[in-house]
């Protein structure tokens, strides 16, 4: 999840603004389907047990749909670009690049270990970090190096996909490193030791740095990274705004694609690991079509304005990101909100941190150039 606060002279406005915006929109998406976990360890192995209503059900479904999946791909495609223009700078500069890159990856690594384990376990950006170790060597390659990697993994991503899909027969498909008992208990006993001790096993049991969540990233999410360095390096991003009649129909078609994939893998009569698998290649269609609209959207004078707070967030997404797991811990942990709140009043909840971190980012930026976790992400970069 890397800030991309300077582009070359050459990229238009709107470019720099669509990137800020997509990335403060995803900031959103994600937090409400973060909020879920947060409020119920388990909710994402056994949904339709633990909300066994009607409407309950109805909201979640609409969370898979419109949510779920849909903006992870689009951070990795930001994360991509991010490396690339990274690379590029340095390299312009005469810096050293790559001793440059692996600092960031590294403290990268380390801020999102200490997220995953001291507040959420579903931390993301560990696994970004260990994508871009694979990432980085393959930029002083040329760029069709980086294409025929992607293929290949995305080609072996969906076999391995087909292959699970057709294997799977039972719904007993997940395995949670955490008990729920426990939690709950040391939840409700106020024992903060116990609650972070929990929420680690439920990390080191999904954590990008074990073999199998390697071998996962390597076949789901690196081949995103990958797209959005390989795009940008060739130039391919101006072309979404400079044939925006073609965008605008490649736009719809991904959506309506996305969309139609996604309400397979939620209308039920399949296993959850098969409906998960429907989930990530709809959300993947949809979140093309997230991306290729707002980055026409951010074009146009009046919705720029609309957009504008959107941007800030983006500005800020590394602070405004561990300030939404920090602010749900209080309020599900501490505050002992753990499976006692329905799901329409968690998605008012969101919509409500949202509302205060886009006042946080407006008046915050009018004072700083950037956010505090991002000035010490940098600080740590440059080594100044």
């Amino acid at each position: 999840m890397i800030l991309i606060s300077i582009l070359t002279k050459g990229m238009a406005m709107q470019r720099i603004m669509s990137l800020d915006v997509m990335r403060g929109l995803s900031i959103c998406g994600i937090l409400f389907m973060n909020i879920l976990g947060f409020h119920y360890l388990n909710v994402y192995y056994e949904p339709f047990i633990y909300y066994d209503n009607r409407i309950s059900r109805w909201l979640y479904k609409l969370n898979e749909i419109f949510v779920f999946n849909s903006f992870y791909p689009i951070f990795a495609f930001l994360f991509g670009i991010g490396l690339a223009i990274m690379f590029r700078n340095t390299q312009s500069r005469n810096e050293n690049t790559l001793w440059i890159m692996y600092r960031r990856i590294i403290a990268m690594l380390l801020f999102g270990a200490l997220h995953g384990y001291l507040l959420f376990y579903g931390d993301i950006m560990n696994a970004y970090a260990v994508m871009a170790l694979f990432v980085i060597p393959l930029l002083y390659l040329p760029n069709v190096i980086s294409i025929i990697v992607a293929s290949i993994l995305g080609i072996i991503g969906l076999l391995s996909y087909v292959a699970t899909y057709f294997m799977t027969d039972s719904g007993g498909d997940f395995i949670s490193g955490a008990n729920e008992t426990v939690l709950y208990q040391a939840i409700q006993d106020g024992n903060i030791r116990e609650i972070v001790h929990q929420n680690m096993m439920e990390f080191n049991a999904s954590n990008a740095l074990t073999f199998i969540g390697i071998i996962s990233n390597v076949i789901t999410l690196l081949p995103f990274i990958l797209l959005g360095v390989i795009l940008f390096r060739s130039g391919a991003l101006s072309k979404i705004t400079a044939h925006r009649n073609i965008s605008m129909i490649v736009a719809a078609l991904a959506t309506v694609i996305g969309l139609a994939i996604k309400y397979h893998g939620v209308k039920g009569q399949i296993t959850m690991t098969q409906s998960q698998i429907f989930l990530y290649y709809g959300g993947s269609m949809l979140s093309v079509g997230y991306f290729m609209f707002v980055t026409l959207m951010c074009e146009h004078p009046l919705l720029q304005k609309i957009l504008k707070p959107f941007q800030n967030m983006g500005k800020l997404s590394f602070t405004l990101y561990i300030m939404q797991s920090m602010i749900m811990f209080i309020i599900f942990y501490i505050c002992k909100g753990y499976d006692r709140i329905p799901i329409d009043f968690l998605y008012c909840l969101a919509g409500l941190i949202i509302i205060m971190q886009l006042l946080f980012s407006h008046f915050y930026l009018k004072r700083f150039k950037m956010g505090p976790l991002e000035f010490i992400w940098r600080k740590i970069t440059y080594l100044k």
